[in-house]
């Protein structure tokens, strides 16, 4: 379960990296929900494709580099800035 719950916060960053590539908040919101439609599908079995722990593993780490990419270029663009 620790692994569902895991994979689960570090997922909701893949939204954020392509609303940031895009500036538009259209965006992140579009692949959010593109995203929970592809995970919850009943497709997969009753709990969907997160149910299995393979599935949210892989999810938490491509979340995990998204928000890692996602804090790097709001990094570059602020000092950019100065």
């Amino acid at each position: 379960m620790m692994i569902t719950i895991i994979g689960s916060v570090l997922m909701g960053l893949i939204p954020l990296f392509f609303g940031m590539i895009n500036k538009s908040v259209i965006v992140t919101v579009i692949t959010s929900i593109l995203i929970m439609c592809v995970v919850t599908s009943s497709a997969a079995g009753p709990g969907g494709i997160f149910s299995k722990s393979s599935a949210a593993i892989v999810l938490g780490i491509l979340g995990l580099i998204a928000g890692k990419a996602t804090f790097t270029r709001l990094e570059k663009e602020d000092f950019k800035l100065k």
